[in-house]
Formats: C-alpha cells, structure tokens, sequence
C-alpha cells in the first residue's frame, strides 16, 4: 500500500524563501550606498585610511607592538631583514605616516624592539617570527 504524498513543510519553505529575498535586498543596499573596500582597507590608530587621500604613499598598515590597544601606523613598506643587532651603521628608520599617537617613525637604534621583520598581506605588516 502506497500513501499519498505531500508537502508538509510549506510554512518553512516560504519563511526561508523570504529571508533569501531579505538577504539579497540588504546586501543590494550595502553596495550600491555603502563602500566594500572599507571592510579590507588597513586603519591607523587615527582612524586614516592607508592609501588613501593624504596617505596615499603608505599602503601598509604597521602595529608597533601585537598588545590589543597597540599604536598602528600606516608605512610606504613592511620592514624586512631587520638586524638582530642595531649600530649606527645598520639602523633602519620605518617610512611612515604619523598620527596623533605616534609623534615620529621608529628608528631601530633608538627604539630596540619596535621595528620587526614582518610580511606583507593584503594591505597589512605581519610578523614573521
């Protein structure tokens, strides 16, 4: 004996129909008024867009230290082949953009510890070690 069959779920499939719609309604209007690049686009501590406007030459975003509330700028490169011992020969000035925050670029000599090798992704200066 075979039953007849039938939809049960209609009530769920027209509430998930609906939040699909909904879905695709809200992230339409995200688009066209909002600016997706902001969500990947590195900030300074300032809040300045790094590439942007007056920061154009500094792509980069840089924290000073990986604390929660660390001070970032935004630099022109991610430093790289730091020496592990800083002399007035081999120090390295970070090319970067104050902020309200940080007053001058580090410099290797002057503050041991604060410049690191670091890789660039997407826009932002990772440590590597």
């Amino acid at each position: 004996m075979v039953m007849k069959r039938q939809c049960t779920d209609i009530a769920c499939c027209i509430m998930f129909v609906f939040f699909l719609l909904m879905m695709f309604a809200v992230s339409g209007f995200a688009v066209t008024n909002g600016d997706p690049n902001r969500i990947v686009t590195p900030f300074d501590t300032d809040g300045n867009e790094c590439g942007q406007g007056n920061f154009a030459g500094y792509r980069y975003k840089y924290m000073l230290s990986s604390a929660a509330n660390a001070a970032s700028v935004c630099v022109a490169e991610c430093p790289s082949n730091i020496p592990t011992v800083a002399t007035e020969e081999n120090q390295i000035t970070l090319d970067c953009k104050v902020n309200s925050v940080v007053k001058t670029c580090p410099n290797s000599l002057k503050n041991s510890g604060v410049i690191k090798d670091t890789t660039q992704l997407l826009g932002f200066c990772f440590t590597s070690s």
